[in-house]
């Protein structure tokens, strides 16, 4: 697995410079922005990020799995070296097994309660938006939806009788039945995340983070020339964005969340153009930084696993089938000197 995540990685940057770097637009909302805001703009970043670690640290340490905090928010901050792939989460998964005695099918659990917990904040955030806006009392509905499906989440996840009858379920039919958990203990650590108590605190992380990517959203269309747009209207267009990019289930809800965050932008006030312009400077920029930061940090704590190399020899001698020979060109002794290091001995690596 070691020797696998070099190769994932490796594309990353050119993945994020092909399908969300644009310089021209990019180039357009740093040079539209004092320099005041654009430090605040990457000041808010970076300060986010270290915020949703510190909520996937305390998910892991609620559902009491033996990490310590700075090495949960680090396993955090160095999967973001992959944000430009979809799925990229469950790198942060498998970096937290680098550390004590965590498995990736525990701290898979972190992931369930980081769902839940920014369904519950985005919709407070916008009912409160909604009330406060005096907007429609239809739109309502919307965060009512999100708020029932995470109290029937909980209730579900923290019910054994639930669990079992649920899964049994969903085993009967070929569409849902690899959507079933294979390990019981995922389950149960992810109950743990279910108490209120360990659901209100990352509930409060979710909704510090909300408050920042609204604030940041206010930079850059501020930037875009949308100075008219009050603080309560973005903080409505973000919560229902991302509420939609989170019920429509497409990987890393690409298309989904521009497309919807530029619709709403509309609504409250931006021409297309403007409305646009946000909603990909927003994912560009955010996208950009993340992957640096995450390639930063990857590099300091986890330097280990980007220079692994890859044995081509074992791999394809893992995967021959027994009585079938290896090809008489990679069947070369391998010589290994070792100088002054007697404790290397014996090393696979």
């Amino acid at each position: 697995m070691k020797r696998r995540i070099a190769f994932v990685l490796a594309p990353t940057m050119g993945l994020a410079a092909v399908a969300v770097f644009d310089p021209h637009l990019l180039g357009r909302i740093t040079l539209g922005l004092p320099g005041r805001a654009l430090l605040l703009l990457l000041g808010l970043l970076v300060v986010n990020e270290v915020v949703k670690s510190a909520r996937w640290a305390f998910m892991l340490r609620s559902a009491r799995l033996d990490i310590r905090p700075h090495d949960a928010m680090s396993s955090y901050l160095a999967a973001q070296a992959a944000s430009a792939i979809p799925g990229s989460s469950m790198l942060s998964v498998r970096l937290a097994q680098e550390h004590g005695t965590v498995r990736m099918h525990q701290a898979t659990a972190g992931l369930i309660g980081e769902t839940m917990a920014d369904l519950t904040a985005l919709g407070l955030l916008a009912a409160a938006a909604i009330l406060i806006a005096r907007i429609s009392a239809v739109e309502l509905a919307v965060p009512a939806a999100a708020l029932a499906a995470v109290a029937g989440s909980a209730l579900g996840l923290r019910s054994r009788r639930v669990r079992t009858w649920a899964t049994a379920l969903m085993g009967r039919w070929r569409l849902t039945r690899r959507l079933v958990p294979r390990e019981e203990e995922l389950l149960d650590h992810a109950a743990l995340l279910m108490r209120p108590q360990a659901l209100a605190g990352a509930t409060a992380f979710s909704v510090i983070s909300t408050i920042l990517s609204v604030v940041m959203l206010l930079t850059i269309a501020v930037g875009a020339g949308a100075r008219h747009i009050a603080p309560v209207s973005m903080l409505y267009v973000h919560s229902f964005s991302i509420l939609a990019r989170m019920v429509v289930p497409l990987p890393g809800g690409y298309g989904v969340g521009d497309a919807s965050l530029a619709g709403m932008l509309s609504v409250v006030g931006l021409s297309l153009a403007q409305a646009t312009m946000v909603a990909l400077a927003y994912r560009t920029v955010g996208t950009v930084v993340r992957t640096v930061l995450g390639f930063t940090v990857l590099g300091i704590r986890y330097p280990h696993l980007l220079t692994v190399p890859f044995d081509a020899v074992g791999a394809l001698a893992r995967r021959l089938k027994p009585g079938h020979a290896a090809p008489a060109a990679l069947l070369v002794p391998r010589t290994v000197t070792v100088e002054a290091t007697p404790d290397l001995i014996g090393s696979g690596d």
